[in-house]
């Protein structure tokens, strides 16, 4: 499914990668507190360094996507890269995944619930999605927080999926269906 629209909200815009992107992406994946939570291609190392050359390969992926989209999220007014927001549908149309990455510079904000809301709100308003999952490595509380404070429900968990710190890590699925998040939006928009 080659899907290409753009979306935006008063500060941000989520917009297909280009390649002057790159030394901005370079820079934020990088960063050492983004070390095993990157969300980027699995041929890709999740903990070492990316050197430039990686970079391009994985903006080469991410542009050649066919079940689904990765975008880089931009400041509205001057383009900058704040970070970047995946949809895969992988094997069924009805149960996408997503993710989403702020730069650590970027971060606390608020630019990550407004890209996961533009992510949710598409996907419930214009796709057959049902279910929308993300999966979280345990030793992340940022972002185990981070999908329960938008009402994300832990569906699974995949034990020792992970080596990390010298042992075994588990992975946590966390999903959100149709109903829940148009009661959650309802709700807000009740009580605003």
């Amino acid at each position: 499914m080659q899907v290409t629209p753009t979306f935006a909200t008063t500060d941000l815009l989520l917009r297909p990668f280009t390649k002057e992107d790159i030394p901005a992406l370079h820079t934020y994946l990088n960063h050492p507190t983004l070390t095993g939570r990157r969300y980027i291609p699995w041929d890709f190392s999740f903990d070492l360094p990316l050197s430039v050359q990686q970079v391009e390969k994985i903006v080469d992926k991410w542009l050649e996507i066919e079940d689904g989209f990765c975008f880089a999220v931009t400041h509205q007014l001057d383009q900058t890269i704040v970070g970047h927001a995946q949809v895969d549908w992988g094997w069924d149309a009805h149960m996408p995944e997503c993710s989403v990455v702020i730069a650590p510079t970027q971060q606390r904000k608020g630019y990550g619930g407004q890209v996961l809301t533009l992510l949710l709100d598409y996907l419930y308003d214009f796709t057959i999605a049902h279910n929308v999952s993300n999966w979280v490595s345990e030793w992340n509380t940022p972002a185990l927080a981070f999908v329960k404070k938008f009402g994300f429900t832990q569906a699974g968990i995949v034990r020792h999926d992970e080596f990390r710190a010298g042992k075994f890590m588990d992975s946590i699925v966390f999903d959100i269906l149709r109903p829940e998040w148009q009661a959650r939006q309802a709700a807000e928009e009740k009580g605003a």
